[in-house]
């Protein structure tokens, strides 16, 4: 165990040492609340929601504005009660060969685990800033847990009856302190076989702006074990020669596997260059060093406001966030596509792009005005716009058949002179 602390603080230092680019960030934070070993008793209960608390120290480097990595050292303390109501019997013989079962009742026994976990982790972060003085940041991945300290004590609560039952002849002796018969009210206490445990972690918080370089931090953290951290044991709680084992040392408890929730408080304190438009991007790296309030969020990694449709609009102001890259070049100041004409197709598509006033509501999806009866006048000049195919040719500029003799008869032959 160590050799794995020598290795994890030789890694972190390493990394602390190069943190002097934008981008860096050192975070303090301490924290509280259910920290539980989660193991099942075959006889008994455990107390439910035992508060446990952790401590913190850990390094960030940032990529981009949004995703980075986080690793650094941390303890968590977990403190766990158990109570006991049951009856265990053993098999065994006295001084004289004589066999008979020694008991051990178990009335509101009670027993504290207690251990502090030496946490390395590495996570993948991501940050979004939500404003000029907020930002929400979120964290999951792995940690690896040392156990360096671990101890069982009992509490003095409750008692333990010892007694030895002579099948033989039915018989069981108490009081006998001499033999190992009593009635046990001392207290124990004893180390707890735990080993190296593994854990996913997600952590979700709110950075609030202090100054130009420091943030403060809140938000909750959960841990979920992945195996199992104890050394499973066979032995009595409580043997007939006087030993205490201890609850997690016996056949009562299999598996223990920490879970822990809980809000922590912090700073996160930036390491490196300035970053004087509090976009995220160091001014060393900034292209754009005067990003307004209103695209935080909406960066790319050269701190300029993103364009995501290219139209050159960038997206904070973009209206109209899919624009084509046909109509790029053809967009008003909100990022849409331009209607000249106002005939309802945009400039992009418009075929016909200077279409009188007069004609909106009878364009094509080309923008150009229709001529439904293929007479060759326009609808919205047309005046008769049923003209048959006969009459093609032989109207007049109102799109009307032509009648030279005012007999009410149009002309047919198109020569221009009445039938």
């Amino acid at each position: 165990m160590k050799k794995q602390i020598i290795i994890g603080l030789s890694l972190l230092t390493s990394i602390f040492m190069q943190a002097q680019e934008a981008g860096h960030y050192l975070h303090f934070n301490v924290g509280g609340g259910v920290h539980d070993f989660s193991y099942k008793l075959q006889n008994g209960t455990k107390q439910n929601n035992p508060v446990g608390y952790t401590f913190n120290a850990a390094y960030s480097y940032f990529f981009s504005p949004y995703i980075g990595l986080q690793t650094g050292i941390g303890a968590q303390y977990f403190n766990q009660l158990s109570t006991l109501n049951y009856l265990s019997t053993t098999a065994t013989t006295d001084e004289l060969g004589r066999a008979y079962d020694f008991r051990a009742n178990y009335k509101n026994w009670e027993e504290n685990q207690q251990a502090i976990f030496l946490d390395i982790p590495l996570v993948l972060q991501f940050r979004h800033k939500l404003g000029e003085n907020l930002g929400i940041i979120a964290s999951a991945g792995g940690k690896v847990s040392l156990p360096v300290y671990s101890k069982f004590k009992t509490t003095g609560n409750g008692e333990i009856v010892t007694t030895g039952y002579y099948s033989q002849w039915n018989t069981e002796l108490s009081d006998l302190p001499q033999y190992g018969f009593s009635t046990n009210k001392n207290t124990y206490e004893g180390n707890l076989a735990l080993k190296t445990g593994y854990a996913a972690i997600a952590d979700l918080g709110f950075l609030f702006k202090l100054s130009e370089k420091t943030d403060f931090y809140i938000g909750g953290y959960f841990n979920y074990g992945l195996n199992n951290i104890l050394t499973p044991g066979t032995k009595e709680i409580y043997q007939r020669d006087g030993i205490y084992n201890g609850i997690l040392a016996s056949s009562q408890v299999k598996n223990v596997t920490p879970v822990s929730f809980g809000v922590k408080v912090g700073l996160y304190l930036q390491m490196g260059k300035k970053d004087a438009d509090k976009d995220g991007v160091s001014d060393k790296k900034d292209k754009c060093p005067n990003t307004p309030v209103a695209a935080f969020g909406l960066i790319d990694i050269n701190g300029c406001p993103l364009d995501t449709d290219g139209d050159g609009i960038p997206d904070y102001l973009d209206k109209c966030s899919t624009t084509p890259k046909e109509a790029v070049g053809k967009v008003d100041s909100l990022g849409c596509p331009l209607d000249a004409d106002k005939d309802g197709v945009f400039d992009y598509l418009d075929k016909c792009p200077s279409t009188p006033k007069e004609a909106i509501g009878y364009v094509d999806q080309d923008g150009c005005p229709l001529d439904a009866d293929k007479d060759g006048v326009f609808d919205y000049l047309d005046k008769c716009p049923n003209t048959p195919a006969e009459a093609k040719g032989t109207i007049d500029t109102n799109g009307c058949p032509i009648d030279s003799d005012k007999d009410g008869v149009a002309d047919s032959d198109k020569d221009g002179v009445s039938d």
